[in-house]
């Protein structure tokens, strides 16, 4: 993330957590906490229900209860068929974070864009190729929910055990801790289309 962005939730850190953006040494001691980031849409309610309650574990019923914010009942109706149909979850009941210098553009769009996870967003977008009906059900929720990037906090132990191969990771709900909610506006967005890391 840009500095501009972590600006926004820099006084909720704690003394030993890192930013790896902003980390300039070798290594990182074992008693320092990462800091990562879980893209999201949500309704109203679970935005109030994320900040006071935490990360729920991501299984069927989890999945099930997020349905009931859905207030068109045709709609709300078609993706209960169609997760019934699943025999497992995109998310494996893990939540998946980013860290470093993610700008939440390009593959990472599709967490802002569509509310559900992975899980209820691949019932009705399939990158443009998805029926008129699908296409309205999208709109339908994009219309009703906000973007969000969930600031959060992993050990650094869990942090290199769920990401040995890369910058991001799937981690149980009870290894994440939030550390701040942060609204993507037009000019959060923007500033994410600008940046340019290089090589």
């Amino acid at each position: 993330m840009d500095k501009k962005f972590i600006d926004i939730f820099r006084n909720k850190l704690e003394s030993n957590d890192v930013v790896l953006e902003e980390w300039f040494r070798e290594s990182v001691p074992d008693s320092c906490n990462i800091v990562g980031y879980h893209g999201t849409r949500l309704f109203s309610e679970e935005l109030t229900n994320l900040k006071s309650n935490n990360f729920k574990t991501p299984n069927m019923d989890f999945f099930y209860q997020k349905l009931k914010h859905i207030e068109n009942k045709c709609y709300r109706t078609y993706i209960e068929k169609k997760l019934k149909e699943l025999r497992y979850t995109q998310s494996d009941n893990k939540i998946y974070l980013k860290f470093e210098k993610n700008d939440f553009c390009d593959d990472s769009l599709v967490f802002l864009n569509n509310w559900g996870g992975e899980t209820i967003y691949n019932l009705y977008d399939q990158n443009g190729t998805e029926s008129i009906y699908k296409k309205n059900i999208g709109r339908y929720l994009r219309k009703r929910t906000k973007p969000y990037i969930v600031v959060c906090r992993v050990s650094y132990q869990c942090y290199k055990h769920n990401c040995a191969y890369g910058n991001c990771g799937c981690f149980d709900t009870k290894d994440v801790d939030i550390i701040d909610i942060v609204e993507v506006t037009d000019d959060i967005m923007n500033e994410f289309k600008e940046l340019d890391y290089g090589e």
